[in-house]
């Protein structure tokens, strides 16, 4: 396939995929592709594109950096003439960060064309894991932030949003405060829109003022960052991290980088304009009319109203609009999307659409119905938080019954089907029902009638928009016709039209987006997708108070977390209890974080002094035991953190090291329930090959110098096994159990200083468990082998050996032992 002619190409990096779309002068989508996180990059070994640990939720940013060179080789290797685009615009999952390393930016600029781009950027971040807009672990920080502006209104009629756990501002300031040492060297901060933008650019570009409006740090008003904000979230630096103020859509920030037309083609004219978040890119796309209301139905549900004047409320987000300085974004945005609703489907369903689909049609609106075996018409309502959603602050699943909790749903007397598959979506569009109306109110208010103070119609998008009883469904909540576009890479079709309208207004044939729309000959109309049925719709109205007060009385329960009757009980299927989308979410405790310094050198970089690196841990989303949370940071924090570790049962001695101040074994070292930071060394006093691998190459060639194996002047003739008595074997208690670890040695003063000559106290221990065994032929021999002064008598009886040992075991007694056969002699 050969595509050539003039083009314009949009990004959007999205929490599963990144998805490219190319368009023509007339906006005609001429090509579609997209790279699966999951599917085409499992090396990251991430679940619907993301990891998550509790309420932390992150994605590898070399992942996504990897997306971007297996996109454009695709694009190549399909025909696409990628020196006819003209411009590249696009959209970023919204609210997700990357923190940049001091070296990124001249790495950047100085990428070899012979390399993939992931190759070359293992070292550009500072922070290898950015959390994304899924993570809930920063209500203290939200609730840090509205106090400091004083309430959550407040702090809503200042950047448009109350503090929400995903938004950008509150991550920085819980790194800031839990990973200082990452923080201090992240020289700067993107959003994932611009990070993208920056990649193209091979240097650091701006934060889109839509986007910027998802971060709780910019005055929704001025568009620039508000400095109180910023020192609040991020102390001085952040002003500097972030460089330069929000810029509006259709900046000119400069032509693609060399590195991108010198392996891919693309032309060196090729200008990049500003990424915005996802959802104003959809917004872009959708091309609105006055009255016309955007629901995508995605990994996470949005409402997108375009709005010239609205009041900002604590249960909806006011941002920016990505090409129109004077408007603003309505949004409602919703974590549970079709990630819980295809729970739903494969619990309740059997994992088909049809079945889910027909499912819903057997059951009346409302969920009303008669109980099995009694004459009794029931209401019912559904809530299904498997993640920690947004609005309201709930995790769980809630179902009610004439408005008493349940813990599943009584099957239908007649149809004997379940309710959960309508359920979902009902109290999932009646939610935005009830939100879209209390936006709607301040915006009527403004006395603007040009505006959406009325509601026409729903255009729908998104990947679930396919499905048409959920587009019925929806009609039939809001009464309104539904209508859907038939693109549905919406963020991407958005950032492509942002590309062209850029480059039309830099030539000057062009001021606002609606002047280019105006010049358009042809565009594509949306198509009817449903119409509200009137018998239908007098229901949900109905149903709208009571939803409002159910929905309230699982948001006073204490947000879900703290609940042990309902929210774990009400979270269990049919098959199994507490459902989640990458693990059990059964009702968790709140986040105690702990901090642990650990010792970090790397002998790659030898004139780096050694440091302690702090990383910070929710000890209630880890294993009980040390081991556990290191093994927590290396895979979510920092892969290059290096310990050797195997069995985690205390057997091996793999992952021996100096724990506050004591030589033990990680994996059978409790993690103390507190605040108080802990410090993690390797064992003292050897050399270090890295971080927390010590060098045993010395302590096992001594080892070796015991011969620690049976040695026999006349072995049994018959050939067969070395006989034992019980009581002789005994005496064998207490050393055979020793694992060389180590631990014992390095705690030795004697073994510090002349652990050239002394043997130290695991070896000797190792010696006279020989001497001790009836079968082995030479014990003389093994204690002359130690007649001089430093072997065994460099033991002063400290006891630091028998202290220490985590199998508890006494090497001071077995040196003794040795000490006195030798005197004996």
């Amino acid at each position: 396939m050969t595509i050539s002619e003039t083009h314009y190409l949009g990004l959007d990096l999205s929490t599963q995929q990144l998805k490219c779309t190319l368009v023509n002068d007339s906006v005609t989508i001429v090509y579609e592709k997209a790279v699966n996180f999951e599917k085409d990059l499992p090396e990251y070994k991430t679940r619907n594109g993301a990891i998550q640990n509790g309420d932390e939720v992150t994605s590898p940013t070399l992942m996504w950096v990897h997306a971007l060179d297996r996109l454009f080789e695709s694009m190549r290797n399909d025909g696409v003439d990628l020196a006819s685009i003209k411009g590249i615009s696009g959209a970023g999952q919204q609210h997700g960060s990357v923190y940049w390393s001091t070296s990124a930016m001249e790495t950047l600029a100085h990428l070899d064309t012979s390399l993939m781009l992931h190759e070359q950027l293992q070292n550009a971040f500072a922070i290898a894991n950015s959390p994304i807009w899924q993570d809930a672990s920063t209500t203290r920080q939200c609730r840090e932030l509205e106090t400091f502006v004083g309430s959550p209104q407040k702090l809503a009629e200042l950047t448009g949003s109350r503090g929400y756990e995903r938004f950008t501002g509150n991550q920085i300031a819980k790194i800031r405060q839990t990973n200082k040492t990452a923080y201090d060297k992240t020289a700067h901060i993107s959003l994932v829109s611009s990070f993208i933008a920056t990649l193209l650019l091979q240097k650091l570009a701006p934060i889109d003022v839509g986007d910027a409006s998802g971060m709780n740090l910019m005055d929704i008003r001025t568009h620039q960052w508000d400095d109180r904000v910023l020192k609040h979230c991020g102390g001085d630096q952040l002003r500097e991290k972030l460089a330069s103020q929000p810029v509006e859509g259709g900046t000119n920030l400069g032509c693609i980088g060399s590195y991108f037309t010198e392996r891919y083609g693309f032309s060196k004219e090729c200008i990049i304009f500003p990424f915005t978040g996802d959802n104003q890119a959809t917004l872009v796309s959708m091309q609105l009319l006055p009255g016309d209301c955007v629901v995508s139905l995605g990994t996470s549900d949005t409402l997108l109203l375009n709005l010239k004047e609205a009041q900002p409320t604590t249960d909806s987000h006011l941002m920016a609009h990505p090409t129109d300085r004077d408007a603003f974004m309505g949004m409602l945005c919703y974590k549970n999307g079709s990630l819980t609703r295809e729970w739903v489907r494969d619990h309740y369903a059997n994992g088909d659409w049809k079945t889910y689909n027909d499912m819903v049609e057997q059951t009346k609106a409302g969920c009303t119905g008669t109980i099995e075996q009694e004459d009794k018409q029931v209401e019912r309502f559904g809530f299904y938080y498997l993640m920690q959603e947004i609005i309201p602050f709930a995790k769980g699943i809630y179902r009610f019954e004439d408005g008493v909790q349940v813990q599943e749903f009584s099957q239908e007397a007649k149809t004997n089907v379940s309710y959960d598959p309508r359920a979902i979506i009902e109290s999932q569009f009646m939610s935005m029902r009830v939100r879209s109306d209390r936006m709607l109110e301040g915006n009527a208010n403004s006395g603007d009638e040009s505006h959406l103070s009325a509601l026409n119609r729903i255009l729908a998008t998104g990947g679930a928009s396919n499905n048409p009883t959920f587009l019925q469904t929806l009609a039939n909540v809001f009464n309104l016709p539904v209508y859907k576009h038939t693109g549905q890479n919406s963020g991407s079709l958005g950032g492509a039209i942002m590309a062209k309208f850029g480059v039309l207004k830099i030539n000057g044939k062009v001021k606002t987006l609606n002047d280019m729309f105006a010049q358009q000959t042809s565009h594509s109309e949306p198509v009817l997708a449903a119409q509200p049925q009137q018998f239908v719709t007098s229901i949900y109205q109905r149903a709208l108070e009571q939803f409002v007060q159910l929905e309230n009385s699982i948001a006073t329960q204490g947000a879900a977390r703290t609940l042990k009757t309902s929210a774990t009980a009400n979270m269990a299927s049919p098959q199994e209890s507490a459902p989640s989308l990458t693990e059990e979410p059964v009702a968790g405790k709140e986040p105690l974080n702990k901090t642990f310094q650990i010792y970090r050198w790397n002998p790659d970089k030898p004139t780096e002094k050694p440091q302690l690196q702090s990383y910070t841990v929710d000890i209630n989303s880890c294993g009980p035991m040390v081991l556990d949370a290191l093994i927590k940071i290396k895979n979510e924090q920092d892969p290059t953190l290096t310990f050797r570790r195997s069995c985690r049962e205390g057997i091996c001695g793999s992952c021996a090291m100096n724990i506050e101040g004591g030589n033990t074994l990680a994996c059978i070292s409790k993690i103390e329930r507190n605040t108080k930071p802990t410090k993690i060394y390797p064992l003292p006093h050897m050399y270090v090959v890295k971080d927390l691998v010590p060098d045993l190459t010395h302590f096992y060639k001594q080892y070796k110098t015991i011969q620690p194996y049976l040695k026999q002047k006349n072995p049994p003739t018959d050939g067969k096994e070395n006989l034992q008595s019980i009581a002789d074997r005994r005496k064998l208690d207490g050393l055979y159990e020793c694992i060389l670890c180590a631990c014992c040695s390095t705690s030795c003063p004697s073994y510090w200083w002349n652990q050239d000559e002394y043997l130290g106290p695991a070896v000797l221990m190792q010696a006279y468990r020989w001497m001790a065994d009836s079968r082995d032929q030479f014990g003389r021999e093994r204690r002359e082998m130690l007649q001089n002064k430093f072997s065994v008598y460099r033991c002063h009886t400290i006891m630091n050996c028998a202290r220490t040992c985590p199998k508890g075991l006494n090497p001071g007694k077995a040196i003794a032992e040795i000490k006195k056969d030798m005197a004996l002699e």
